[in-house]
């Protein structure tokens, strides 16, 4: 099993580096209500249903996500729900002249 300092460092991450992008997470977060429980394409790891569940019943345009089982559907939910590893994410993000709430506010 791997720990997730292993885990980060693979990705080229630094823990301080995880613990800022944390904190950002927690202020743009949202709960989400689960109000259907089914989706169109169910991934090979029933464990990451939940996290289908959240991103469709939320809405979301991206669920961001090294997980190969979530990234095995990327084709069968590219209309309702991109779904993408970060870099490619970040990329899309940029090139739709997209802003982060922070960035907006360092700006005024």
């Amino acid at each position: 099993m791997t720990s997730t300092n292993e885990s980060l460092k693979k990705r080229g991450f630094s823990k301080d580096l995880a613990k800022r992008f944390l904190a950002l997470f927690v202020i743009l977060a949202e709960q989400v209500e689960i109000e259907f429980y089914h989706v169109p394409f169910y991934p090979d790891d029933k464990d990451d249903v939940i996290f289908l569940l959240c991103a469709l019943n939320g809405k979301a345009e991206y669920l961001i996500s090294y997980d190969p089982h979530l990234l095995d559907l990327q084709e069968d939910y590219e209309v309702e729900l991109k779904i993408r590893k970060p870099i490619p994410f970040l990329k899309e993000f940029r090139a739709k002249n997209l802003v982060f709430p922070t960035d907006e506010a360092q700006t005024n």
